[in-house]
């Protein structure tokens, strides 16, 4: 019996080896039919091309073919497995003479023998598999499901997102790799201690499972929302939804209704595949591990980051400080002020720029202009992630507040374009050590990769922010503001502010300059106006007014410490209101407050004049003391109340990825708030 069920799996394992091969050889044929392209191709040259490829493909399988039948004489001859084992056998062919006196007999005797073997044949004999058989079919498709989901996924979406993520690879590779050991063991022996059509159908599941899920990345995951916080209109995605579904559930039934009608069959076949979605994922993941990462895309262990020293610390001499409120457009701060009218009460001194444009979007690409002053130009040929960190390399606008005399900090998350370069001009910026928190970890990333992996139907319960994933992965345990990690946290930032407060440090004659960058009106919504955490989340609007009352409390300090008046402050936004899209469809303009040194106790003003990023490097050069016209524009409180051309870069996002490709400028005459004084310039850059 158990060298029966030997010979049973030893030949099943050679039909898994078959299967493979022709795998193998229908990819190799496949290889002849080229992928569309756009570009004209001479009929005639293209239908000689199909044939010289056919041929190649057909040559390449005869060979394989041979070479496959040589070695699986081998592999019998080496197993000792007999292929006929088991297999009902003909006697010899040999005449009967019907005047033989025996001949009844035999007749007799061979009609019994047919009856017995069409009996046999016909009867459905139970499988019986032994343990290890089992657990090789068990391993087959559990390193197929867990690779997927804890290897694949989580490793090829943190190697693709360096300009998010606060890790890399390095940090966290070794844990995914344990635990997907730790999980295919569990799961594989779990699998093998099922015998019979209970096995079968597990089987069944767990291989359908992984190669459903390898199915959805490759096909069935077309316009799939990014993880940057805005809540999703899942009810947009409603065919692929539908149509996601019944592949899943197609796939899980079919194997399961294969798997009991033709067990041995089956498992032969859905191993084959399961090993090689495996090859495949191990090559589509080295290729993206492979890729050099472009500069400051680093890992976290001993490189430059964003660090909280210094967040409490101003100069008792002179201050230019900058908030950023990420997406805080001009319309909600009206609607902030009309839903709570006291919430600008505290910003004595300032004007409120209603007029105002921003310089480019997203974030990554407006904080780069904001942070060095610079933006493209006509000499630009195209935009992309090299140009950003060149103008983070080069001397730029925080160089020139340095050498005024001021201490630069720069307290942002998305500026990890040129993090090496930007060491070397903000003091916060530097290498921690951090540890990576295990169990957190692990379940964070699969949680991306499950929301990447699963049916649409099932997104929802995976979906994510990128922020999410940074703070569940890195643990601090340090009392030490200069050796924690500068986060999106402002509710964490109010706590910081109400508990220890701002002091006046002598920086040896030196002056502050500070951009601390916050969360504002960006989606998810997390905090209510008093800057605290609210389980189910809150509005737009309630965030923006928590995101106020934060700038207020950091006001308020000043005001104790005496400094409130010498201080130079910005309240802005990096851009304002964006949404994914192929063009914008209204006006987008970022909040803007600003203080001059010297006022302090008059009302807040409210200005018209066409003023905004563009006038942003001048006002601060003018503050600090330097040369306002080193980056074009002017003091904004300078600004005439008169007709003046403003330009603005929206960036184009189109495709199925969201793959950004292209950058628009836009030109715009008269009240930036007027979607009809916005008209498109002709200049465009394609994003490289």
């Amino acid at each position: 019996m158990i060298a029966n069920a030997r010979n049973r799996a030893l030949r099943t394992l050679i039909a898994t080896l078959d299967v493979s091969v022709a795998v193998c050889l229908a990819l190799i044929v496949g290889s002849g039919f080229a992928a569309p392209a756009y570009a004209y191709v001479d009929p005639s040259v293209m239908t000689y091309t199909i044939q010289a490829l056919a041929g190649v493909a057909v040559a390449l399988s005869a060979v394989i073919g041979v070479a496959w039948r040589r070695l699986r004489r081998v592999l019998l001859k080496l197993l000792k497995i007999d292929e006929n084992a088991g297999k009902e056998v003909d006697a010899k062919v040999h005449r009967l003479d019907p005047g033989d006196a025996a001949y009844a007999a035999r007749i007799k005797e061979a009609n019994e023998r047919a009856r017995r073997m069409k009996a046999s044949l016909d009867t459905e004999k139970p499988e019986k598999l032994c343990w290890s058989s089992r657990l090789l079919f068990a391993l087959a498709a559990s390193v197929m499901l867990v690779f997927t989901v804890v290897v694949a996924g989580p490793l090829e979406i943190v190697a693709a997102s360096p300009e998010s993520l606060m890790f890399g690879v390095s940090d966290v590779w070794a844990l995914l790799a344990v635990c997907a050991v730790a999980a295919t063991l569990v799961a594989a022996f779990a699998l093998s201690a099922l015998r019979g059509r209970a096995f079968n159908v597990a089987f069944a599941v767990v291989a359908a499972l992984g190669i459903a899920a390898y199915i959805q990345v490759l096909f069935l995951n077309t316009s799939l929302p990014p993880a940057d916080g805005n809540q999703v209109d899942w009810a947009r995605y409603m065919p692929i939804t539908v149509l996601s579904s019944v592949v899943w559930i197609a796939l899980i039934a079919g194997a399961v209704l294969f798997a009991l009608k033709k067990s041995l069959v089956f498992k032969g076949v859905a191993s084959a595949l399961c090993l090689v979605g495996i090859v495949a994922q191990s090559v589509s993941l080295g290729l993206v591990l492979a890729t050099p990462a472009q500069d400051g895309y680093t890992p976290l262990q001993g490189k430059p980051t964003v660090t909280m020293d210094g967040i409490s610390e101003v100069s008792n001499k002179d201050n230019v400080i900058v908030f950023v409120l990420d997406t805080f457009d001009t319309a909600f701060l009206r609607q902030a002020v009309e839903t709570d009218p006291a919430c600008l009460d505290g910003f004595t001194g300032f004007t409120w720029f209603e007029n105002s444009t921003g310089s480019m979007i997203p974030t990554r690409y407006a904080m780069s202009t904001l942070l060095t002053g610079r933006t493209l130009t006509s000499d630009d040929a195209s935009y992309s992630t090299p140009k950003i960190a060149e103008w983070y390399t080069e001397h730029n606008l925080l160089d020139d507040i340095r050498e005024q005399g001021y201490e630069v900090d720069v307290y942002a998350t998305d500026i990890y374009d040129a993090i090496g370069a930007l060491s070397e001009k903000a003091n916060n910026i530097k290498p921690l050590d951090f540890e990576v928190d295990a169990l957190p970890a692990v379940a964070s990333l699969v949680k991306c990769s499950l929301y990447r992996d699963s049916p649409w139907l099932l997104k929802p319960a995976f979906w994510f922010y990128t922020d999410e994933v940074n703070n569940a992965v890195l643990v601090e345990d340090s009392d030490d503001p200069g050796q924690l990690l500068w986060k999106m946290d402002d509710a964490g930032y109010d706590d910081l502010i109400e508990s220890k407060g701002l002091s006046a440090v002598d920086m040896q004659g030196k002056g502050s300059f500070r951009v601390i960058h916050l969360a504002g009106t960006h989606a998810p919504y997390t905090i209510d106006r008093n800057g605290d955490t609210v389980e189910g989340g809150t509005d737009m609007i309630e965030q923006g007014l928590g995101a106020l009352q934060i700038v207020n409390a950091y006001l308020d300090e000043l005001k104790r410490l005496g400094l409130y008046e010498s201080s130079t402050i910005i309240v802005t936004a990096d851009h304002g209101e964006w949404y994914l899209a192929d063009d914008i469809a209204g006006p987008t303009n970022p909040m803007l407050l600003a203080k001059p040194a010297g006022a302090a106790d008059e009302p807040l003003a409210i200005s018209s004049v066409p003023t905004g990023h563009l006038d942003f490097a001048a006002t601060l050069l003018h503050a600090v003391g330097g040369d306002e016209s080193a980056y074009g524009g002017m003091n904004m409180f300078d600004v005439a109340d008169e007709p003046r051309t403003r330009y603005f870069c929206s960036t184009s996002v189109v495709g199925p990825d969201h793959e950004y490709t292209r950058i628009k400028q836009w030109k715009i005459e008269g009240d930036a708030c007027q979607w009809e004084n916005w008209s498109e310039s002709g200049t465009e850059w394609p994003i490289e």
